[in-house]
């Protein structure tokens, strides 16, 4: 897996992690839209009994912990990239957004004939405000540690719909 972490000096941050496949996956609309669903639903399993995600009327998401809202999402738009497709989320608001950033940035998953990738681009997490090393230690480590068990889940699920087993 490749990946590739940044963090700008006004405290944007840039994080994308790309799992390069040997088999090919569909890089069509429904291919990212069910990109999408496969990472909330791994986001729901990983988070599991603490946070909590509910789909908005819309397409939108919230993350939360019980009381508190972290990140709301707004509805996602298919995107092109390069040779395929990214599923892309605009970040809302929250306690984990920046406060005069509300609004920047996104989260993206992307689908390619050979590659499936995620992305968070143009985000201001409000911990940077303390420290960038709490946000790398915390949110950051927190957010590589979710696309390292959802980037293959999202490779292997892609390829089965791609190719169903035959039944004789």
């Amino acid at each position: 897996m490749l990946e590739h972490q940044q963090t700008v000096l006004d405290g944007r941050v840039f994080s994308r992690q790309t799992l390069w496949v040997n088999h090919g996956v569909a890089a069509d609309e429904a291919a990212a839209r069910r990109a999408g669903e496969i990472y909330w639903e791994f986001l729901r399993r990983f988070g599991r009994p603490i946070l909590r995600i509910r789909e908005l009327q819309g397409g939108g998401v919230r993350v939360g912990l019980p009381g508190l809202l972290l990140l709301e999402f707004r509805p996602p738009a298919v995107v092109p990239l390069g040779d395929g497709l990214g599923l892309r989320y605009p970040i809302g608001r929250g306690a984990a957004v920046h406060p005069a950033h509300t609004g920047e940035g996104y989260l993206q998953m992307g689908v390619a004939p050979h590659a499936v990738s995620l992305t968070v681009e143009g985000y201001y997490p409000n911990l940077i405000r303390l420290d960038t090393r709490i946000y790398e230690w915390t949110q950051s480590a927190l957010h590589l540690r979710v696309a390292r068990g959802y980037l293959p889940l999202l490779s292997e699920g892609l390829r089965r719909e791609a190719n169903p087993p035959c039944s004789t």
